[in-house]
């Protein structure tokens, strides 16, 4: 009869600590799964804490499609960041990556000559209240038929939802609520 009586509180302590170890690890990347993969964007998924993170969004190549856009939420889920970490903490960042015709192993130089300036338009959300790891900008090269090459640069201009409380954006740059710095530099 003792040992039952000795039991319960042991078992009830155990599961306090387990209740507090997941409220403390609830965002820990190990509980973070994916992709899972909305149209062109990839979002990391963390059904414990029923938050995700926005990373790679794969461009089509058409001039037309340059909007990326970071809903409030995916599969019911809040979409709270851009960029983060998934499994044994794999960084994941944010951003656009190009169609193979746009990129090459040859590394972007001065020398090569511009041939666009690729400029996205990133929409956040009204939930998207961290950046753990974003894209500010890239050039890459191409090389195209009869062996000519060409530079890309990648550069985004942000929107964002005016019910956001972290960012804001002004004239394409994303700033901070607090202290009006840029978020990203």
């Amino acid at each position: 009869m003792k040992a039952k009586r000795t039991l319960l509180p042991v078992l009830l302590l155990l599961l306090a600590l387990a209740a507090a170890g997941l409220f403390v690890l609830r965002d820990a990347a190990m509980l973070y799964h994916g992709p899972v993969t909305e149209g062109a964007q990839e979002y990391y998924v963390n059904s414990l804490s029923r938050r995700a993170f926005a990373g790679s969004w794969l461009w089509d190549g058409d001039p037309d499609h340059m909007t990326v856009t970071v809903p409030d939420s995916v599969d019911g889920v809040a979409v709270t960041a851009l960029g983060g970490y998934y499994g044994r903490g794999v960084p994941v960042r944010f951003g656009v990556t190009l169609p193979e015709a746009y990129r090459s192993t040859l590394e972007p130089s001065p020398d090569i000559p511009l041939a666009e300036e690729l400029v996205f338009t990133v929409e956040l959300g009204k939930s998207v209240t961290e950046i753990h790891a974003a894209d500010t900008g890239y050039d890459t090269v191409a090389v195209g038929t009869g062996a000519a090459v060409a530079r890309y640069h990648v550069s985004y201009r942000y929107v964002c939802d005016a019910e956001n409380p972290v960012f804001y954006a002004e004239d394409g740059v994303l700033y901070r609520r607090d202290d009006g710095r840029p978020a990203l530099s």
